[in-house]
């Protein structure tokens, strides 16, 4: 009796041996099966985060940008601010000089004529040379401060109507943006000739760094 008991404990044993052994190649074939199906979920999933930080890249370059864009306009001078301010600057040059300046552009006077050149009604009617070369001179927008021609007017000064002067030596200062930089202009009465008019930079560095100085504040 105690030989059969034996015999059906050893029995059981070796019967249970090939569902142990077959359990566990089957957990590691689900296993395997498992983290290959998991590989290709896990390559995907990195994407949106590659897609993320290019978005981020992009953003922040446009944020740039437009930093750059608001850092520019807070730069453009207020008109009325600058021409009030001018206005001061050539009453104190005036007396410096000893002659009279009067604005007129933006007009502060009805007469806009220099030796008979219009130089605020009739600009298009005539050809430019600023220094000897070809330009091209227009009123500036007072809104904006921008303009399409070479040298933009921001405001036009002359001593024309200074009779304490020899009518023969008077001047016309245009101050102007060219290239977005503010330089000033100057003719006398021997520069305007047969529909065309010459402008030089003025040398002098009063008016020059004056008006550079006030426009940049």
């Amino acid at each position: 009796m105690k030989k059969r008991k034996d015999y059906l404990k050893e029995h059981q044993k070796k019967s249970f041996t090939p569902w142990i052994i077959g359990g566990i190649i089957g957990l590691i074939v689900i296993v395997l099966i498992a983290v290959t199906l998991l590989m290709p979920k896990a390559s995907t999933s990195s994407l949106p985060v590659q897609s993320s930080e290019q978005e981020t890249s992009s953003t922040k370059t446009e944020s740039q940008s437009q930093s750059s864009t608001q850092s520019s306009e807070s730069r453009i001078p207020n008109s009325a601010r600058l021409v009030q301010e001018m206005d001061t600057f050539m009453r104190s040059f005036s007396s410096q000089m000893g002659q009279s300046y009067q604005r007129y552009y933006p007009q502060k006077n009805s007469q806009t004529t220099f030796y008979g050149f219009d130089f605020v009604n009739g600009l298009d009617l005539y050809n430019y040379y600023v220094d000897g070369s070809p330009a091209t001179i227009g009123l500036i927008n007072q809104k904006t401060m921008r303009g399409t021609s070479d040298y933009n007017v921001i405001m036009a000064y002359s001593d024309i109507k200074d009779n304490s002067t020899t009518y023969t030596d008077r001047h016309l200062y245009l101050f102007t943006l060219h290239n977005n930089q503010p330089e000033v202009l100057v003719a006398t009465q021997d520069q305007a000739t047969a529909g065309s008019v010459y402008f030089r930079h003025t040398q002098n560095t009063t008016l020059k760094t004056g008006f550079e100085n006030l426009y940049n504040q």
